[in-house]
């Protein structure tokens, strides 16, 4: 069985960037090259916690949720910063947002699946 895999090149230019809540269909390996990225990640089993029982979010890739803002968030909801030289391993079918440095460079290794 032959792997496909991607590689991004995400470059913030000059001001602070935040991606939308979303979840993605590959898995991936993210490395910050220089700045920083502050993220929030969310485990598929607990989606149902943050956005009801067979809610819309939940059949989608992409949601209104604003994690930023929602200070009772709920537990299971993961928090980190990731400074030049940090990866994270992004699972597939993750919910994810980032808040990028401006001049931040992120390499996004995804592999399939």
């Amino acid at each position: 069985m032959i792997s496909e895999s991607m590689l991004q090149v995400i470059i913030t230019t000059s001001e602070v960037s935040r991606c939308s809540l979303h979840k993605d269909n590959t898995g991936g390996v993210w490395v910050v090259t220089a700045g920083s990225r502050e993220v929030w990640v969310l485990p598929p089993w607990a989606e149902v916690d943050v956005f009801g029982e067979g809610g819309e979010e939940c059949r989608s890739c992409f949601s209104e949720y604003d994690v930023w803002q929602d200070a009772e968030r709920c537990s299971a909801w993961q928090h980190t910063s990731l400074l030049p030289g940090d990866w994270l391993r992004m699972p597939k079918g993750w919910w994810h947002v980032a808040e990028s440095t401006p001049g931040s460079v992120m390499l996004n290794f995804r592999t399939n699946p």
